[in-house]
């Protein structure tokens, strides 16, 4: 396929009047140097299938491309008398979005400098549409190369014309190299096709994802009512028989019939036989499963559930786009305010989005809308298999499921029209996407898409982000509170542990007595206990004691964290380089090689070495890897088959644990050493979320926090659960630096495998800037190195841009980005970025 080709050259086929329909498409991937969608005609034999969303073929240089319709209408101005060409194709007649989600996806593109064909797949689940692959074929060919061929050349021809015929004349390009193995295929192919004995063409392939079908029976359609065949079946037959004509011709699968009835599939083969019923298939639904089952009753709000829910309904029926914050302690019962102005939305007959920031709490929080609401239900996240979200995805699209339960992703699900948009956990960084384009921020989207859609946005925290909480202070946003935990069950207790004396008292320890005594207590009244430490891993680097070596990534500006399973291994955290720890020194070769720093897996074994009655288990990265491993881990602390449960920030966020009145926090300082102006934020968030999970049934919790660093101003506030005390001290910190929500940032990023080249390349940048960010009156700061400063191979430089408002920054990055782009490339831009690592 050709990278380009002139838009002035989509010729009209002769006989095609200039008055017919037209569709812009957008091509994915957009070939270089080509306008953000191009126009096509619709056939007539298409007219009365094509429409918004749905995926098209189309013609594109000498060779076909995929694209989607993002409008219909008729020729637009300055194309009247082009000769436009036709599209040759709808692979798929279903849409995958409607025109507000182009409006939507418009949108994302200009705020966060990405092209539109970079957005769409924001809205394109996958293998959706089609997929193209391209198909060599072998023409006639007499076996003599030109004499000028190099001898290169001469051979991988030779292979080539080989590969083909032992194929039986037809390869897919991807078998093709698969087959040659040779760095100048591609140059080879080109001669071949010159010569004409080698020929190229587009296929479409089929999806790799339909609909899933079983056997299934029902009574034969020329069987009446009022036919009577008893005489002839036996007893079993008969009860088979009955049973289908009360479903008045509806079909069941086989194996359900067979199971509900208790008979044999002989039986039903029998009747088919006879004429009497009639085999087909039936599509069933691949249910995501670890959702829970059965209808709960809704419980009476308290008055301040009451009031929050009321708002939140009065602001859908204003139907003005609004925001705003559910600002409630944990354990407040947020989720059932969710779940009021949930209901309210489908009574009028609307849709509604739940969104949650990680996979791992979509389990809970489907569940209780479930239980709740019922199978309308869909849910929405990456770890679904392809034919469940498949099929989750479909029950959206048409009108089945009118409320979904997801991560970010599934805010692009195709409902129509949703008067509710919920982000629990507003606070969260999993709700921005750093990569790959467009690096949105999931809370800034769902605005522009309650204002699209005439809804409105809730927000729910009991940790607001401070960028939102200042929104709420200035009036941006309505402030709805809930100050008090549900049947008025008191906060946790907070004990805060100086690490500093422990380790005096006893050098090397990772629990404290007093950490020690209370999970020993709790034990003790069959109780349960949550253990946060927010680094997995064993230990968190080795360090030989004679030369001072660390081991360290090959790839990564980072030591390698030691993973005990079955052998110890040291891994990258960032790039997953995995090798085995070793036994001596890989420098000195000094067996004086020791463990540092500690992390969760450590923790784990810790635990089961002072309690090894406990019933003990990890909740982290490494072992939520495989499928539906979170839901089953967090069910059997649901239901008490865990005493401790020992985990990163993931038993941070929002689970409901009403056995757990301990939690300790292993090493508080972690989150703080981290060189970012939000750490001591996210310190306090990570904190107060994990006390929240400690006291939420009946009986009181207690937090004990372990520290370094007991003064620290956020684990104070956190003892305290002092979101505003802790507010109004970094809210002044923010201000004096001209940092969000007093400003507005923009990070360039510049990775490449020589330094020399990253760093030209964001000092390029930095100089296309100077003469540009005064009248803005933006500021650079930078060029410099990363904290991370390599990653993945890739050495890493960036700079920050610093504006007094987001619009001035939006107009600068609009006037300099396409230059950076086009003219230096290499080069990311991340608009309100969140991790400056």
């Amino acid at each position: 396929m050709s990278d380009s080709s002139d838009p002035s050259d989509l010729r009209l086929p002769l006989g095609v009047s200039e008055e017919a329909s037209v569709a812009q498409v957008v091509l994915l991937p957009s070939p270089a140097g080509l306008p953000e969608s191009l126009t096509y005609l619709i056939p007539r034999s298409l007219r009365a299938v094509a429409a918004v969303g749905m995926p098209v073929l189309v013609p594109l240089g000498g060779r076909e491309q995929l694209g989607y319709i993002l409008s219909i209408g008729e020729i637009p101005d300055g194309l009247e008398g082009k000769r436009l060409r036709p599209l040759k194709a709808i692979p798929r007649p279903e849409p995958a979005f409607d025109t507000r989600l182009v409006e939507l996806l418009r949108w994302v593109a200009r705020e966060y400098c990405c092209s539109l064909a970079e957005a769409l797949p924001l809205a394109v689940p996958e293998r959706h549409g089609a997929e193209l692959q391209t198909v060599v074929s072998l023409e006639e060919w007499d076996g003599s190369v030109p004499q000028r061929v190099g001898l290169l050349t001469r051979q991988t021809l030779e292979a080539l014309h080989k590969a083909l015929a032992d194929a039986g004349g037809r390869l897919s390009r991807d078998g093709l190299e698969a087959a040659v193995r040779a760095p100048n295929l591609s140059q080879a192919l080109r001669r071949a096709r010159a010569e004409g004995w080698v020929k190229e063409e587009q296929q479409l392939l089929p999806p790799k994802v339909h609909a899933k079908s079983v056997k299934a029976v029902r009574v034969a359609s020329s069987l009446t009512a009022q036919s009577d065949s008893s005489a002839k079946l036996g007893k079993r037959q008969q009860e088979v028989l009955d049973f289908l004509r009360s479903r008045n011709g509806d079909a069941i699968a086989q194996q359900e019939l067979c199971t509900r009835l208790k008979v044999d599939p002989q039986v039903v083969n029998a009747l088919i036989g006879k004429g009497l019923l009639e085999a087909t298939r039936l599509n069933v639904r691949r249910a995501p499963g670890g959702y829970g089952s059965g209808r709960d009753s809704a419980p009476a709000l308290t008055p301040f559930q009451g009031a929050a829910a009321d708002a939140v309904c009065a602001a859908m029926r204003r139907g003005e786009g609004e925001a705003l914050l559910l600002f409630g302690v944990t354990g407040s019962g947020k989720t059932e305010v969710y779940l009021h102005a949930i209901e309210r939305a489908r009574e009028a007959g609307r849709t509604a989005l739940l969104l949650v920031p990680e996979i791992s709490l979509t389990a809970q929080v489907a569940a209780a809308v479930r239980r709740r609401l019922g199978e309308r239900v869909a849910i929405l996240h990456s770890a679904l298999s392809e034919g469940e979200r498949f099929d989750e995805w479909e029950r959206v699209r048409r009108g089945e499921a009118d409320v979904v339960v997801g991560p970010r992703s599934a805010l692009y699900a195709p409902l129509k029209g949703p008067a509710l948009i919920v982000l629990d956990e507003e606070h969260d960084g999993s709700y921005k996407q750093d990569s790959p384009s467009p690096r949105y921020h999931t809370r800034e989207v769902a605005r522009e898409y309650a204002r699209l859609s005439g809804g409105c946005l809730v927000l729910g925290s009991a940790t607001p982000s401070l960028e939102t909480f200042h929104a709420a202070q200035t009036g941006r946003c309505a402030l709805l509170e809930l100050p008090e935990r549900v049947r008025q069950r008191p906060l946790p207790s907070v004990e805060i542990v100086d690490l500093r004396e422990e380790t005096k008292l006893r050098p090397g320890t990772v629990f404290g007595r007093r950490l020690e005594e209370a999970m020993g207590e709790r034990l003790g009244r069959g109780e349960q206990v949550i253990l946060f430490l927010n680094r997995r891993g064993f230990s968190s680097f080795l360090l030989c004691r004679d030369c001072g070596h660390v081991p360290h990534c090959p790839s990564c500006a980072v030591s390698l964290t030691l993973h005990r399973q079955r052998v110890g291994t040291l891994q990258c955290h960032h790039c997953g380089h995995l090798r085995k720890a070793p036994s001596a020194c890989e420098r000195c070769l000094g067996s004086r090689v020791r463990q540092f720093g500690i992390g969760t897996q450590r923790v784990e074994e810790m635990i089961r070495t002072l309690f090894p009655q406990a019933r003990v288990a990890r909740l982290d990265r490494d072992v939520t890897a495989t499928k539906d491993a979170h839901t089953r881990i967090v069910s059997q602390v649901h239901s008490g088959e865990i005493d401790i449960l020992v985990g990163t920030q993931m038993v941070t966020k929002g689970f409901d644990f009403p056995g757990v009145t301990l939690v300790g926090v292993v090493t508080a300082d972690v989150a703080l050493n981290v060189p970012d102006f939000r750490a001591a934020e996210r310190a306090f968030q990570l904190l107060t979320q994990v006390s929240g999970r400690a006291g939420r049934g009946d009986r009181p919790g207690e937090v004990v926090v372990q520290t370094f660093n007991p003064e620290h101003a956020s684990i104070q506030a956190a003892s305290r659960h002092d979101f505003r005390g802790f507010y109004q001290e970094e809210i002044r910190g923010r201000e004096e630096l001209g940092f969000p929500p007093f400003g507005s940032l923009a990070r360039f990023v510049s990775g490449h495998l020589e330094e020399a080249v990253a760093r030209s390349r964001i000092e390029a940048v930095a100089a296309l800037l100077k003469p540009v960010v005064k009248r803005f009156d933006v500021r650079v700061l930078g060029p410099s190195t990363c904290p991370l400063s390599r990653l993945k191979d890739r050495y890493r430089w960036h700079l920050l841009l610093r504006a007094a408002s987001r619009e001035a920054l939006q107009e600068l990055l609009r006037e300099v980005w396409p230059q950076v782009r086009k003219e230096i490339g290499g080069v990311t831009v991340d608009v309100e970025p969140i991790d400056l690592l």
